[in-house]
């Protein structure tokens, strides 16, 4: 698993990739007959490659941003762009 962030995490198998985002929760399940707390996350996709969850986690964390509160379009943009420009630094980095 990576950690992203308090909200974003990356699990990773033999298969693929899944982005997925915290829910700050937690629920009780048995495993091998105990009861044990685990963390929440739901499913935002699976992708093949690293370089494509990061591209939809900047766009999903550009959605998430614009939810929050309400922008006029200058600042919207902008947004948009400081992330977009720190997510392709990443991706370009990880390449």
């Amino acid at each position: 698993m990576i950690r992203i962030n308090d909200d974003w995490i990356i699990d990773i198998d033999k298969y693929n990739y899944t982005l997925r985002r915290d829910m700050h929760t937690t629920r009780t399940v048995k495993k091998n007959g105990a009861e044990i707390e685990e963390d929440v996350y739901t499913t935002v996709g699976h992708y093949p490659s690293l370089k494509k969850v990061l591209n939809n986690l900047c766009k999903e964390i550009i959605r998430y941003k614009l939810m929050d509160a309400e922008y006029d379009l200058k600042t919207a943009a902008k947004a948009i762009q400081e992330c977009r420009e720190e997510w392709q630094k990443l991706i370009m980095d990880i390449e």
